[in-house]
């Protein structure tokens, strides 16, 4: 009995001693885990035993965080490069205002190598923190600043998102003062270019109708005038003639400035809150006898009904008339055309009004063009229609897109 009572506290000693060594390497490996300690190992030799296969887990544990760790870093130098080769600036902050990431597309466009807080902007430029601070998420906001005498046209936009329940503020700064200078110089171009045809097409006929009547009245051979003897009712008749075409040329000049003079001076929009529905409404009741003429369905889809735009509700109408009008014409000698006007809120908070058509849509050639002034492949057209919408929307601080299928139809999206 004796012999068997030593036996069983020699179990229990060799228990407990198995069970302190045990205990106490579980906490030696998760303090390893804790304060990131790669270089604990755990030898067959040094822990034989029961606990063996335990121990060999622990190690391969050990060896998987030690793998994800060094794929982690080699992450995280492959996106630091990334980052800093970017073309676009990146600056991203937390809650507190404090700069964690500055990339050197950012450093060369400030021409600054660190910056701890977003305040410190305004070393930069004064005002420049205030602008990042007021970005709305999904918003790009356009700035100008000068940097070192340089004076940049900043596009910036913010992106928050949330990691390990902290909120970080990204922003990306893109300089578009280059793209800019080629949009203008090719808007001018183009402008140019209509406008020349234009007045051109007024000119010439004015030019050579007074050549005309100018040999009615004028001796071949010499610039003295005919005798009186030698003018005939059919001179005076096509003189009257040549008169009258010059006369209407000339008016349609006159026109054709005041319109341009009309597009160059908007007033500015007088912002108010109103429902579309009853903006839609009035659009329908004022374009419904064409509509019926034409035998076409004109229908509305606002989501929520209640939606309610912040907008110069005359600009907005005039805007809403103008696509109408150019979906109506679109329509012609088409059977079954239908019209959409659609209202809803995407997912950037922004209002959007949808003028869709399934007509004859726009020749792929033309879609670039058409938003150019005085542009038109009407016969009958003015051409400033499209760019009057675009000037209008531009007032509003918004944009008008258009996405055109020839032979299906076409749909302008005025984004507020």
């Amino acid at each position: 009995m004796v012999g068997f009572g030593l036996l069983i506290l020699l179990q229990v000693y060799l228990m407990v001693r198995y069970l302190t060594q045990m205990n106490r390497d579980l906490t030696h490996f998760f303090s390893a885990i804790k304060f990131q300690n790669s270089g604990l190992v755990f030898t067959n030799s040094d822990r034989s035993g029961p606990f063996t296969e335990l121990y060999h887990y622990l190690n391969s544990v050990n060896n998987m965080i030690n793998r994800v760790k060094k794929e982690n870093a080699r992450h995280n130098i492959y996106l630091k490069n990334v980052v800093d080769h970017v073309g676009i600036g990146l600056i991203s902050f937390n809650e507190d205002m404090e700069i964690d990431l500055f990339n050197k597309a950012a450093q060369k466009l400030l021409h600054t190598s660190r910056l701890d807080n977003i305040s410190s902007l305004d070393n930069v430029y004064q005002g420049f923190s205030d602008a990042i601070k007021n970005l709305n998420p999904g918003k790009p906001r356009l700035i100008k600043i000068e940097v070192h005498k340089n004076v940049l046209q900043l596009s910036l936009n913010l992106n928050v998102f949330k990691a390990e329940g902290k909120t970080i503020n990204l922003v990306t700064l893109h300089n578009i003062v280059n793209e800019l200078e080629r949009n203008e110089l090719e808007s001018w171009q183009k402008l140019i270019r209509v406008l020349t045809h234009e007045i051109m097409n007024s000119i010439s006929p004015i030019t050579s109708l007074s050549t005309t009547i100018a040999r009615y009245f004028k001796d071949p051979d010499d610039a003295r005038p005919v005798s009186i003897e030698k003018i005939d009712n059919e001179k005076i008749k096509k003189t009257l003639k040549g008169l009258n075409t010059i006369e209407k040329t000339g008016k349609n000049l006159i026109d054709f400035v005041t319109k341009y003079r009309s597009l160059s001076a908007l007033p500015l929009p007088e912002l108010k809150r109103f429902p579309v529905s009853s903006l839609f409404n009035r659009v329908i009741l004022l374009m419904n006898q064409r509509v019926q003429s034409e035998k076409i369905e004109i229908v509305t889809d606002i989501r929520p009904a209640s939606l309610v735009l912040l907008a110069d509700e005359n600009q907005i109408e005039q805007v809403l008339l103008n696509l109408v009008k150019n979906s109506i014409e679109a329509l012609q000698k088409k059977e079954n055309g239908k019209i959409i006007l659609k209202s809803y809120v995407n997912l950037d908070e922004r209002v959007i009004i949808e003028i869709i058509d399934n007509g004859t849509g726009i020749p792929t050639e033309n879609i670039s063009d058409i938003f150019i002034p005085f542009y038109s492949t009407k016969d009958d057209g003015s051409g400033i229609g499209l760019s009057l919408s675009r000037q209008i929307m531009n007032l509003h601080k918004g944009t008008i897109t258009m996405i055109s299928v020839p032979g299906e139809g076409t749909s302008f999206s005025l984004i507020f």
